[in-house]
């Protein structure tokens, strides 16, 4: 199997995708009379303090996730994809304005800014994955960039320049398509940020909707019973960990083979 992690990560997305089909229980479902029941027979990852299963709030609130992070990572590549190539394009002065500008925002955590812009914005789902992907915009710029000047330095796009092509021409013909595989392979990196960010923001109870399963509000729900019942935790924990690091392995997979 040549893509092991890529067909993972894409197993992965599929059985969130389907996550109705799957749950055993209502994930809302309330039953105080089995609350903080351990994993058995009915309950294979137990029930929280309010009796509803775990395993069900699991993969109901995986689609939460994965479309906070989805969005996410589409905010975060439109602008800094189109910023990263203005820049190389431009050069001179406009590509040191915005480098100025995209390493002056890095300078801040991403997490930070987040935080200050869901602030701004309001609590919501929608706020929260906005507020994640504006704050990874930065991270993008910066690849694409590099990407484009790699690319811009490769005989063929001189050819291009020295055949009369415009610059507008030379850079989505050649340079943008060419740059494409690193970006490409950052944007996984960059889904994965947002799976850490967005969760982090809804553990804070940002992401609004008390009581919806989302991993990150499930992790704040579940502090005040983790020594009683740890695999009210431990699932969503999980959850987020294998979903991070296959989009991670998948990110990697992608640069090192350049099969696209």
């Amino acid at each position: 199997m040549k893509q092991p992690w890529l067909l993972l990560s894409l197993a992965l997305v599929i059985v969130i995708l389907i996550a109705p089909l799957l749950a055993p229980y209502d994930p809302m479902a309330t039953n105080p009379g089995e609350a903080l029941q351990p994993p058995g027979a009915g309950h294979l990852l137990g029930t929280d303090a309010l009796g509803r299963d775990v395993l069900s709030r699991v993969l109901h609130g995986g689609q939460r996730t994965l479309y906070t992070a989805a969005l996410a990572t589409v905010v975060a590549l439109l602008p800094g994809v189109g910023m990263g190539m203005l820049a190389a394009a431009a050069g001179g002065r406009i590509d040191a304005a915005l480098l100025a500008v995209i390493n002056a925002w890095l300078a801040f955590p991403a997490l930070l800014l987040a935080l200050v812009v869901v602030t701004l914005l309001g609590v919501g789902l929608q706020q929260v994955a906005l507020a994640t992907g504006a704050a990874l915009i930065p991270q993008v710029a910066r690849v694409a960039r590099t990407a484009a000047i790699e690319v811009q330095a490769l005989p063929f796009v001189s050819a291009g320049r020295a055949a009369g092509g415009t610059g507008w021409w030379v850079m989505t013909r050649h340079v943008l398509p060419n740059a494409a595989p690193a970006i490409a392979a950052y944007a996984g990196v960059t889904f994965a940020y947002a799976v850490l960010n967005s969760a982090a923001l809804s553990f804070l109870g940002l992401a609004g909707d008390l009581g919806v399963p989302d991993w990150g509000a499930m992790l704040y729900e579940a502090r005040v019973t983790f020594r009683a019942a740890p695999w009210v935790s431990i699932a969503p924990g999980l959850a987020i960990t294998c979903l991070v690091y296959t989009a991670n392995r998948a990110a990697d997979r992608l640069i090192e083979t350049r099969q696209w």
